[in-house]
């Protein structure tokens, strides 16, 4: 009775299995495959002076044929030299600002050198639209009305509006955007605080701005100018009517008002009542009664410079009296 051998079993199963696998990598090697591939867009020959500013496609799809060698050949060096797999986007034969149309030549995709491959055809981005615009350099102003959050250090006020150094900064951008770019915005201060010692912030320019905008300089000094806060109680300033008809004038309780002031001490120390003006409007006048209201809140204004006004009281009172003949 013959017994057999369960090792030479095993081990002449492994070897068919095996030359089965290299048979079947022999065959696909040399077997012709379709596959499809993405392909970065490599954009060139832009003149000198212009840039692309419209989103456009970083890649296409691609059709491309061949041996099965040559796709493993074009795998692996596809990712040791990525540089060399691209479809070329020429732009050297655009030369003014505009729209131009771009169409991909199946001939222009670089397959990592690998000749035996055929690009069959141009699946996706084959055809698009891309803008194109003017460089250009000019110099505009720092915005100084749209300023950043920052503080003042406490018991100190703003005088007037901080300067600017320098006050001009060059740009350069595409001209579409530069023809609506009045003033360059403060991004933010690099310290947010104001005091009597540190009274210099360091500004950044444009840090939300498009990355084909450029800035010179990109930070500037900020100047700002306080002062001591001073308070003043000023009194009997007179009620002012503006546009009432001279028959029938109401008559107002108080006729004469105190204003509490704040401000910095080089303009509050100087005020007198002479520089306030508390008034009423016939205009507001009638429209109150016509609710039947008999308070009104009086206007008031001031000098340039003052931070506060609390005028007391803050309501008066009226009744019309009919005129005596």
């Amino acid at each position: 009775m013959k017994i057999s051998n369960p090792g030479s079993n095993l081990t002449a199963k492994i070897v068919s299995v095996a030359a089965a696998i290299l048979l079947w990598f022999i065959i696909t090697l040399q077997a012709p495959f379709t596959y499809k591939v993405s392909v970065p867009i490599k954009y060139i020959g832009l003149a000198d002076g212009y840039v692309v500013t419209s989103p456009h496609p970083d890649k296409a799809l691609a059709l491309i044929s061949g041996a099965g060698r040559s796709l493993l050949v074009y795998s692996i060096k596809k990712m040791l030299y990525p540089e060399m797999h691209y479809a070329e986007a020429n732009l050297s034969g655009f030369k003014t600002k505009g729209k131009h149309q771009i169409d991909l030549d199946k001939n222009k995709i670089i397959l990592a050198d690998v000749d035996d491959l055929k690009v069959e055809s141009i699946l996706d981005k084959s055809f698009f639209s891309i803008d194109i615009d003017k460089i250009e350099i000019r110099t505009v102003p720092v915005d100084l009305d749209n300023l950043p959050p920052y503080s003042v250090e406490k018991d100190y006020v703003l005088i007037g509006q901080p300067q600017a150094k320098p006050g001009l900064v060059v740009v350069k951008g595409p001209s579409d955007t530069l023809d609506v770019m009045k003033t360059v915005k403060i991004s933010a201060f690099q310290n947010n605080k104001v005091s009597l010692k540190d009274s210099v912030l360091k500004a950044d320019l444009g840090k939300n701005m498009s990355n084909l905008i450029t800035i010179d300089p990109e930070t500037i000094d900020l100047y700002f100018s306080i002062e001591k806060v001073m308070q003043k109680d000023i009194d009997g300033i007179p009620l002012v009517l503006v546009n009432f008809p001279k028959k029938n004038k109401p008559h107002f309780t108080p006729d004469s008002l105190s204003v509490n002031v704040k401000g910095p001490e080089s303009i509050v120390s100087k005020v007198t009542s002479d520089d306030f003006k508390i008034s009423v409007r016939y205009s507001t006048f009638k429209e109150l009664t016509g609710q039947g209201i008999n308070t009104i809140r009086p206007e008031i204004s001031f000098p340039n410079g003052i931070t506060r006004v609390n005028v007391t009281p803050e309501t008066v009172q009226f009744s019309v009296e009919s005129d005596k003949k």
